[in-house]
């Protein structure tokens, strides 16, 4: 009993792990995905400032 006991303690652990490293590695590529399409916005913005500066 107390050898089953110890295994349903360690599997949620386990899968909390690989959900944690999931949920991170999620949270990685959105922040590059946000991080990029920023750039991209804030580039297209600065461009267009620019173009019309010059006119």
């Amino acid at each position: 009993m107390e050898g089953e006991k110890q295994n349903s303690g360690q599997c949620p652990k386990k899968w909390r792990i690989s959900f944690k490293n999931v949920t991170f590695m999620r949270t990685n590529v959105q922040n590059c995905f946000v991080m990029t399409t920023v750039s991209c916005v804030a580039l297209i913005v600065l461009f267009s400032i620019t173009d019309n500066v010059l006119k």
